[in-house]
């Protein structure tokens, strides 16, 4: 394995893991948000409000938990490709 070859996996890995925890976030939060509209600000306001999420937002939510991802992992990437490929597999 090269150090390119490394350095396009942990990339790989991190845009997962980026992916995974948006996706995660995305579907344990919505339900959150109806039940505490539907529940608890009815009580504190005194109405319901319809909670949306437009598409816009929804996308741009997607590619902000993605970037932020890809952004955090490359000082490691490029620290890890500074060392021995087999150090770095061995750690790792």
């Amino acid at each position: 394995m090269t150090k390119k070859q490394l350095a396009q996996f942990l990339l790989l890995e991190i845009g997962t893991q980026g992916t995974l925890a948006t996706l995660f976030t995305f579907l344990l939060g919505t339900p959150v948000l109806y039940l505490w509209s539907k529940y608890l600000l009815t009580h504190v306001i005194g109405w319901y409000i319809y909670p949306s999420i437009p598409l816009i937002d929804l996308l741009t939510m997607i590619l902000f938990g993605i970037g932020i991802s890809l952004i955090a992992g490359i000082y490691p990437i490029y620290k890890s490709i500074q060392q021995e490929v087999r150090d770095v597999l061995q750690y790792e």
